[in-house]
């Protein structure tokens, strides 16, 4: 069964998500099927948010020398979950600290001192809610009457959750969160929006998984079943038809396979190759060794010089258009 990463903890694994991705595999790597059934599954799930993710755990230091007997010095333990040094807010230069997570916070249950989430990555049960707890010496930060983020109490955030779900920024692990605060607002990208060279909107290519989340104000989800270590790994946005690949914890490439995104110069889903050519006359074709059906025409840097639009093409039309560095953009079957 195949295992879903959030960034929060590189270890943790989803058992659901990801075998659906897994089935969808012919090959080894990530294939385009398995893209497709990543991208087009978005919106099976978005009825209970896309799960949250935090920052890459926080490396351990390194090992120390060999002593007389021949043993290993232990490694160092990882510090505990940073704190802001304002006391107000833990997200600084716009980028979530390694040790935090974005998470759809739904309720508080004070009494239990426990936090009431949307993960679907666990299958606590159906609806995907799950009980997460609150260290009892956490600290919480909640908008004041001025609007910029102040001390606040257990009963205050529970009221904050009772007037609607609001995307929370918590820090520590599900065994104990030690900072929460609200996501920022960010700038979060809607259906439709343009595609060009560099990604969409406010999901941009190189950046961090992390501070994608804290640039649209939205978790989003990583599946790396296949490739563990992290080397390339399925991105979900929880937005239909639009997805992603990654390697090394950064977005690598953008991919759109449905729904009405298009490029500035208007082509979207269904564009002939012959109206690829008229709004991009120096584009060229490259064949899809893994299909014989299949070609892409590529469309030179508009943005970063090592980026790229590419347009899948088969049968004549558009079935993908897939944005981002060149060298992911053009990889065969996705991720090899």
């Amino acid at each position: 069964m195949g295992r879903v990463r959030t960034i929060r903890d590189a270890g943790q694994r989803s058992q659901r998500a990801g075998a659906l991705l897994v089935a969808a595999v012919s090959i080894v790597g990530c294939s385009d099927d398995a893209t497709r059934t990543a991208i087009r599954s978005t919106s099976a799930t978005s009825a209970v948010g896309p799960s949250g993710r935090t920052g890459p755990s926080g490396g351990t230091g390194s090992t120390g020398g060999t002593g007389p007997t021949g043993a290993a010095a232990p490694a160092a333990t990882p510090g505990p979950a940073p704190v802001a040094p304002d006391s107000k807010s833990i997200i600084a230069n716009a980028t979530v600290p390694s040790g935090c997570a974005l998470r759809d916070a739904v309720s508080f249950d004070v009494a239990a001192n426990e936090l009431i989430v949307l993960n679907p990555d666990r299958t606590d049960d159906a609806s995907g809610r799950v009980r997460t707890a609150v260290s009892a010496d956490a600290k919480i930060a909640l908008p004041s009457a001025s609007g910029a983020n102040a001390p606040a109490t257990r009963e205050q955030l529970a009221a904050l959750l009772r007037d609607k779900a609001t995307t929370l920024v918590l820090c520590g692990t599900d065994a104990g969160w030690s900072w929460i605060e609200p996501a920022p607002r960010g700038d979060p990208v809607r259906s439709g929006q343009e595609i060009d060279a560099d990604g969409v909107g406010s999901i941009e290519v190189g950046k961090r998984y992390q501070d994608i989340e804290i640039a649209t104000g939205r978790p989003i989800s990583v599946n790396d079943a296949l490739f563990p270590n992290g080397e390339c790994a399925f991105v979900s946005f929880g937005l239909d038809g639009l997805g992603g690949l990654g390697g090394d914890g950064t977005l690598r490439r953008v991919e759109v396979l449905g729904g009405s995104w298009r490029t500035d110069a208007g082509i979207t889903i269904g564009s002939t190759e012959a109206q690829v050519h008229a709004a991009y006359p120096s584009a060229t074709r490259q064949t899809d060794p893994l299909s014989r059906t299949s070609s892409f025409l590529v469309a030179g840097p508009r943005g970063d010089a090592s980026h790229v639009l590419a347009f899948e093409i088969v049968d004549g039309k558009v079935a993908g258009i897939r944005a981002g560095e060149r060298s992911w953009a053009l990889i065969a079957g996705g991720c090899l």
